[in-house]
């Protein structure tokens, strides 16, 4: 008997091919289940052409009213973008204009409040001078002649004590005539700066909201083109998320090279042993007639 030899295998494309055949088909398969067409009040979403092959294609159709209202939507944004557009001529003649603070109204000065405590002192004072002037003169010269029909005169120590008293008292009453101008002073001082500092603050306010109302002014135009452009738009309706079964796994020739060699290396050493056990077999027959 001829020594044999295993049998060529399948060719391993061959099995290659049949894999990438079923994984395509299984791609497409599951990729149909997985986005199933839809219809709604709303419209519908609808797939067609072949999973994988760039002729798939899905597709969003919106009822008649749906559609009609977002054209008429559309119409509408469309005036507004024209309006908007229009506004910004005015936006750049707005802007190429530099704010002018030398118009608005000026800071707020508080004053010179020590003036009006110098002349509240000052008045004060003056006041009180002219009734000590009067009332000490009219006492001295009462003094003089209350000592002179005392047989008294200047150099006479009785005298010189009582015109000493005397003075020291004018003394201490202009004295406290000119403590209580002071006092008087600085409580007009006082009330001034209050009052100017009232003043000046109403002034800085007034200024700050000239200024605000400029810059109002001044960007108003830009607010509306932000308005007109920011309208609300009907929402169209949900496309869900597309779900493809997932990519397809590379074809594993190796495997299928040598899961062929395998299955062919199998059938023949299982057809040696075959051969082995029919010539053994043969053998022990012929030894029975030697």
């Amino acid at each position: 008997m001829g020594k044999s030899t295993p049998s060529a295998p399948p060719p391993p494309q061959n099995i290659a091919g049949q894999q990438q055949q079923f994984n395509q088909e299984d791609y497409r398969f599951q990729t149909r289940a997985n986005n199933p067409n839809i219809v709604g009040p709303m419209g519908s979403i609808t797939y067609s052409g072949e999973p994988g092959s760039t002729g798939y294609t899905q597709t969003t159709a919106l009822t008649d009213p749906l559609e009609s209202a977002i054209g008429a939507q559309q119409d509408v944004i469309a005036d507004r973008s024209n309006i908007a557009r229009n506004l910004t001529g005015r936006v750049a003649s707005d802007l190429s204009r530099p704010l002018d603070y030398s118009r608005a109204q000026p800071y707020g000065d508080p004053g010179d409040y020590d003036t009006r405590r110098q002349a509240a002192e000052d008045a004060a004072y003056s006041g009180s001078e002219r009734r000590l002037d009067f009332q000490f003169d009219q006492q001295r010269e009462n003094l003089e002649n209350r000592l002179a029909s005392q047989g008294l005169m200047q150099g006479d120590e009785a005298y010189d004590d009582a015109m000493r008293n005397f003075g020291m008292t004018e003394t201490d009453a202009y004295a406290g005539a000119r403590e209580d101008a002071l006092r008087q002073g600085r409580d007009e001082s006082q009330l001034a700066y209050t009052q100017q500092m009232g003043t000046a603050d109403y002034q800085n306010q007034l200024r700050n909201q000239q200024i605000q109302e400029n810059l109002q002014r001044r960007g108003w135009s830009i607010n509306e083109i932000n308005s007109l452009l920011s309208g609300t738009s009907i929402g169209l309706p949900s496309a869900g998320n597309y779900n493809p079964q997932g990519g397809m796994g590379r074809t594993d020739l190796l495997g299928a090279n040598k899961l062929s060699y395998q299955a062919n290396l199998d059938a023949y050493n299982a057809k040696q042993q075959q051969r082995q056990g029919l010539f053994g077999g043969m053998t022990d027959i012929a030894g029975m007639f030697i």
